[in-house]
């Protein structure tokens, strides 16, 4: 009986786990409801590039398009067709970091500047378009003519003030993606983006354009484990699980035959093992107001250098002070006398 246990567990962790349903933000038809049950993100950053691979389940209530907007922090590569695979691999992983911690334990532009098209195509059912634009009716222009007719249907004034505050942020760059749901459910391919960042990053309030609720799961791959405070004050927690009466937090090495596994893109990125980290996040979506940007976590050596430095600062205190005294003491009468007999 006890064989069957840790499967079971492992289940019901990833029953657990919410999907992402917060990375980008979505413009309807008016009249039309379109919901999101289910949206997964792979974000990859090795401090200096980021690899983010975006997959969603989406249902209309009627045969309608959807665009999504996403905010980039600098211009992506060309995007590519990205494959459920690289979830599937995730999902294996996880099973056995599961399997094992059972086993062994028992039971989170310049202002003024023009609008440019930097790439336009389609890749599978997404039609995608990446803008470089300097103020929000940029934007708001170039996805009215995007819809023609159907852009009447949409009200843009809370987009417009969304797509300010992340222009002032020096988001200048962002990806217009107008999905068909003429089948009405779609589980859309995966888009891989690429593009430069000094932070892992992941875009949260843009999804506020949205209401209700959301739960989301995201999984980050990185050359250090993150620091949980940071991940804290963004509102995210680790994800963790109950075995061998504690908490475990699911965190683990990947080796680079598995980052290779999850995609080619991502283990370019590496030079050796990354650190996979599940992050969670339920709540308001109104309550999204920062997005995710995580820095490079402090090496172990800061702290002893900047000890150091502290005492190299004394150590020069110290020898000006005695410099002082010394010219000081040549000045006075007793260095040229001796002090009276």
């Amino acid at each position: 009986m006890r064989i069957y246990v840790w499967p079971l567990a492992c289940l019901l962790i990833f029953i657990m786990l919410p999907a992402v349903a917060a990375d980008r933000g979505m413009v309807v038809p008016g009249g039309v409801s379109v919901y999101e049950p289910g949206q997964k993100a792979i974000i990859a950053w090795d401090g200096e590039n980021e690899v983010l691979i975006l997959s969603t389940d989406v249902w209309a209530s009627e045969n309608t398009w959807v665009l999504e907007l996403i905010p980039i922090p600098s211009r992506p590569a060309t995007p590519e067709a990205g494959s459920f695979d690289s979830f599937m691999i995730i999902e294996s992983m996880l099973l056995n970091f599961t399997t094992d911690t059972y086993s062994t334990r028992g039971l989170g532009a310049p202002e003024g500047a023009p609008l440019e098209i930097l790439f336009q195509e389609n890749i599978g059912a997404h039609h995608i378009t990446i803008l470089k634009v300097s103020t929000s009716s940029q934007l708001i222009d170039f996805a009215e003519n995007l819809l023609v007719e159907n852009a009447g249907e949409v009200s843009w004034s809370r987009l417009e003030d969304l797509a300010a505050i992340y222009l002032q942020r020096g988001m200048n760059y962002w990806v217009l993606d107008i999905i068909d749901l003429s089948n009405r459910w779609k589980s859309v391919q995966p888009i891989i983006y690429t593009f430069k960042s000094d932070y892992l990053y992941f875009p949260l309030e843009i999804s506020s354009l949205a209401s209700g609720a959301t739960d989301i799961t995201l999984f980050t791959l990185t050359n250090d484990n993150l620091d949980a405070s940071s991940v804290e004050a963004a509102g995210f927690s680790i994800a963790s699980f109950t075995a061998g009466g504690g908490n475990v937090p699911i965190e683990f090495e990947v080796n680079k035959n598995e980052l290779q596994q999850i995609s080619p893109n991502v283990a370019e990125l590496f030079d050796d093992n990354a650190w996979l980290t599940a992050l969670t996040y339920s709540g308001p979506l109104n309550n999204l107001r920062g997005d995710i940007m995580f820095s490079a976590a402090a090496a172990p050596t800061v702290g002893g250098a900047d000890q150091l430095l502290a005492a190299a600062w004394a150590a020069a205190v110290v020898l000006v002070l005695l410099a002082i005294f010394a010219l000081i003491y040549k000045l006075s009468p007793y260095y040229k006398t001796g002090p009276p007999s």
